[in-house]
């Protein structure tokens, strides 16, 4: 296995699994809910419909299904960018390996806890109903969201309108120009190298490497369209004056912040994007997912007619953001005893209500909201 896809494998830890449906620890839930009596009847039927055969015995006892078994590769696939790529059946079988010698642990150490009696302890006790209700509402959410899903449909049309609307941020190969550029402090350094490049791009880059006045640079490929660490590599003004040049080789001058640039454009090559048929499938998802969250908002905002909901807002604000609340009761804000470092001086906490983005950011759904329903293909695209 490779370094890239050993550092994805993922670690499936003993929470994780817990929630995972279909597997013994999750049956244990189910007995402590309903009682081991149903718990195995559902268990059974469940197994003599899709589980198949067992890959995993202890004490003469099945203990994992084939069945079961698929459940966490898929979980494992959806949980992992890298693994979506590849499906199930792509998964290397190092990583299967991985993942079923995890799961044959896990089970051993569900039977020996059992057989210890840590399930009848106080704190298992306390922890397991905190935990069951946590899982209680977990799934119900995910069930009344997957209704609201299936009520939802996607028409062509709207699948075209979406390519067309943002079809800037569909973006197969970036394009753009290659710059080169020396930056200087000094503007008479920076107009008399100029005046020796102007005439002269081809031998740009050699006298730029050798200007001692001057700091060298190659942006490399700059593009009008953004990806990842560009934006903060490429100063703005370097980046519109490669878009405004007409011919090429071009040598341009350009001002910035503290520093005046001198730039050299050169290959030009245009923005190629993604056809609508290319990428009609996921763009599909798209849509869906933002109808989806439309369907829900409605939902939401009905259900809050529907219930009486009163939030303390002064209490929320006083416990979990003291500096804002200070800031309305027009005191200095500072932190309290309950969140001051021991032994440490009071600080005090500036915090402008535009700021409280910074620190809660609302719960915005997007694709992922449908994720266990709908399997998300990658696209590049460019906020």
């Amino acid at each position: 296995m490779n370094r890239s896809l050993r550092g994805s494998v993922v670690v499936l830890s003993g929470a994780a699994l817990l929630f995972l449906s279909g597997c013994a620890p999750y049956n244990f839930v189910k007995e402590k809910l309903f009682g081991k009596e149903e718990a195995q009847k559902e268990t059974k039927s469940y197994t003599s419909a899709s589980a198949g055969p067992n890959l995993l015995n202890i004490n003469g006892e099945a203990a994992l299904s084939k069945g079961e078994f698929d459940k966490y590769l898929t979980q494992l696939v959806q949980s992992n960018r890298y693994f979506q790529s590849l499906g199930v059946a792509g998964l290397p079988g190092e990583v299967k390996r991985k993942v079923f010698d995890r799961l044959v642990q896990q089970r051993l150490i569900v039977k020996k806890a059992e057989k210890m009696g840590l399930d009848d302890q106080d704190a298992f006790k306390k922890s397991f109903a905190e935990t069951q209700k946590l899982i209680k509402e977990s799934l119900l959410v995910q069930m009344y969201e997957k209704d609201i899903l299936a009520d939802v449909s996607v028409e062509g049309q709207e699948v075209a309108s979406e390519y067309e609307k943002n079809k800037s941020r569909y973006v197969k190969v970036a394009g753009g120009v290659l710059i080169e550029a020396i930056s200087f402090k000094d503007s008479s350094d920076a107009d008399f190298f100029y005046e020796r490049v102007n005439n002269n791009a081809d031998n740009f880059v050699a006298l730029a490497k050798i200007e001692a006045r001057g700091e060298f640079r190659d942006f490399n490929r700059v593009s009008s369209v953004v990806f990842g660490q560009q934006a903060a590599q490429v100063p703005a003004a370097i980046r519109s004056a490669a878009m405004q040049v007409a011919s090429f080789p071009g040598i341009k001058k350009v001002k910035d912040t503290d520093k005046i640039w001198v730039m050299r454009a050169s290959d030009k090559k245009a923005t190629v994007y993604f056809t609508l048929e290319e990428i009609k499938s996921q763009l599909e998802m798209i849509v869906r997912a933002n109808k989806f969250k439309e369907a829900l908002d409605v939902k939401l905002k009905a259900l809050r007619e529907e219930f009486t909901v009163d939030v303390n807002e002064d209490l929320f604000k006083k416990m979990y953001i003291p500096a804002l609340a200070s800031k309305e009761a027009g005191r200095p804000a500072t932190l309290g005893a309950s969140h001051a470092t021991p032994g440490a001086s009071k600080k005090v906490v500036k915090l402008h209500a535009s700021e409280l983005e910074k620190y809660i950011k609302p719960i915005q759904r997007t694709e992922k909201n449908a994720q266990s329903v709908v399997t998300e293909k990658q696209v590049t695209t460019v906020a």
